[in-house]
């Protein structure tokens, strides 16, 4: 240690100059302190500088410089492609859990029930149209079983009225020798055969066969996935591609109280880019292989022959109106954007339309708006989104020139996967005076109808569905329809009996077979009313006897 009065090097540590004895204490903390005050602002230099860097190379901020050193049209079709990525995603992911469980119809069951219970209020609205006194009806059931086995086809049937069966019927046929079996357990054990090549000609039974063939898989009328995100990619570019004239701001999107800060693009169609867009859209479409192959297969499947010569027809059409298109106004296209580079409202302008979707959000909650006017005929669906993609829940409104047609609550709906889970949900809403009215059903509105709160209950899965329709009047029950299906694979479900004469299976029967045991049932094991009864006995007797 150096003394700063006489200059002598001392060791280290010690108290005083050994030349002039000084205090050398008090230095060497001022020294020391001063050094870790250095190391200190360095250090914190250092820290700085690399969080400058990790703030720098962040992705909000990486595109927010992006957003000042691109032009509006690159950042428009960046946003686009961004956006059209993300649904085609998505839309693939759905459209491929559905044909993952489309029946195949050539190997295949499915039961479905239907069961309507009804209130007072809601039979005396039934008498009404029946003009009869339906006191007595309480419920109606019908059940139903589809088989299919390779050419043959069986339908069972059973219905019941007051949770009573009131008549079965079992109904096969064999699609190679176009001949179909029906009968009534109930009264014989016999099947009455109907021969339909002796009621149609060689021309329609060839169709008819076709027909059959064509509903033997329901997937195979359906394009496969890559070829449909090829084709819809394709054309999304060539449309992305054509925009000019893009303007980029910045503003807020605001939609019954939320409000989001977005950018906001304004991308501009004269009439000269939407001629030029036509005379390369047309050619394109006309020479696009994997398009006209998609088309011819919809063909096969649906037996339309025309489909594809009609839709080049059409495009011939817009390729001759290119040279001589008009418009009266530019086509104007408006996009926000948030700070995820998520679209969250469009809007289309052109001459007397204008169509708009816009759903800010906030917080973890939207609302939503989706409009269409056309001449002096509008359109709106206004509501909100609560509670985000896992457990969602929201109302909706629905008007129609500026009056209300209907209102409600929805919840559930999370998800949408065919294959795993399906979808689940409930939406309860009502009718105003005017929507019983676009119905035809004015007359009865104020008297029944008017006032009803309905429920939808919604669930399905990859192999089976089910819901329940329930209508209340002041809390007070009115009526509930109810219907569910399953479906299986034939794998699952065993073999259809294939014999020659293509008896159906035999269901289990309560009666022997004859038309009085079948009378006797009613009058002793049904709950139905004698007068009914009755009624039921002299119909039947008087279709047989004449």
């Amino acid at each position: 240690m150096i003394c700063p009065k006489c200059g002598m090097e001392n060791p280290d540590g010690a108290q005083q100059c050994q030349g002039c004895g000084m205090t050398l204490t008090a230095f060497d903390r001022r020294k020391k302190k001063g050094k870790g005050w250095l190391i200190a602002v360095i250090a914190a230099v250092a820290v700085l500088a690399v969080a400058a860097v990790v703030v720098l190379r962040s992705d909000g901020v990486q595109r927010m410089i992006r957003r000042r050193t691109q032009t509006p049209v690159e950042y428009y079709r960046e946003v686009e492609t961004a956006n059209a990525l993300r649904v085609s995603e998505q839309a693939e992911a759905w459209y491929g859990g559905f044909r993952s469980v489309m029946p195949n119809l050539s190997d295949f069951r499915q039961e479905t029930a239907l069961s309507l219970s009804l209130d007072d209020a809601a039979r005396d609205l039934l008498a009404t149209y029946a003009g009869a006194d339906l006191s007595w009806l309480q419920s109606v059931g019908l059940d139903l079983n589809l088989d299919r086995a390779g050419e043959y086809a069986a339908l069972a049937g059973v219905l019941s009225l007051n949770e009573s069966k009131l008549i079965d019927l079992d109904i096969a046929a064999d699609l190679d020798r176009l001949c179909i079996a029906f009968g009534i357990p109930m009264l014989s054990e016999d099947h009455t055969e109907l021969d339909l090549t002796d009621m149609m000609g060689q021309e329609e039974q060839r169709q008819f066969r076709d027909a059959a063939e064509r509903e033997m898989d329901l997937a195979a009328m359906l394009p496969d996935r890559e070829t449909l995100h090829t084709v819809l990619a394709r054309y999304l570019t060539m449309a992305m591609e054509a925009g000019q004239n893009v303007e980029r701001t910045q503003g807020i999107l605001t939609v019954d109280g939320i409000s989001q800060d977005c950018d906001i693009l304004t991308i501009t169609y004269p009439e000269e880019t939407v001629r030029a867009l036509l005379r390369e859209l047309c050619p394109a479409l006309e020479q696009d292989r994997e398009l006209k192959e998609t088309v011819l297969a919809l063909e096969k499947s649906t037996g339309r022959e025309d489909l594809y010569t009609e839709l080049m027809a059409r495009v011939r059409e817009w390729e001759d109106k290119a040279e001589t298109l008009t418009l009266k106004q530019d086509i104007v296209m408006t996009l926000w954007v948030d700070g995820q580079d998520v679209i969250r409202g469009r809007e289309l302008a052109a001459e007397d339309m204008k169509l708009a979707l816009l759903c800010p959000e906030k917080d973890g909650e939207a609302n939503y708006s989706l409009s269409c006017e056309r001449g002096e005929s509008s359109f709106l669906l206004t509501g909100a989104l609560r509670g985000g993609p896992e457990s969602r829940e929201g109302s909706f409104s629905l008007t129609k020139n500026g009056v209300e047609y209907c209102w409600g609550t929805f919840s559930g709906f999370d998800t949408l996967r065919f294959s795993e889970g399906g979808v689940k949900g409930s939406v309860t809403f009502q009718l105003a005076r005017e929507c019983y009215g676009a119905m035809n059903l004015y007359w009865v509105s104020s008297r029944y109808l008017e006032g009803l709160t309905y429920t939808l209950d919604l669930e399905s899965g990859a192999h089976e569905s089910g819901w329940t329709l329930s209508a209340r009047m002041q809390d007070e029950p009115y009526f509930t329809l109810r219907g569910g299906s399953s479906w299986e694979d034939r794998g699952r479900c065993g073999p259809l009996p294939e014999t020659t004469d293509i008896q159906l299976w035999a269901m289990s029967r309560l009666f022997d077979g004859s038309l009085s045991g079948y009378l006797k049932y009613l009058s002793e094991e049904t709950d139905l009313p004698d007068t009914i009864v009755e009624e039921l006995k002299n119909r039947l007797l008087g279709e047989l006897m004449g």
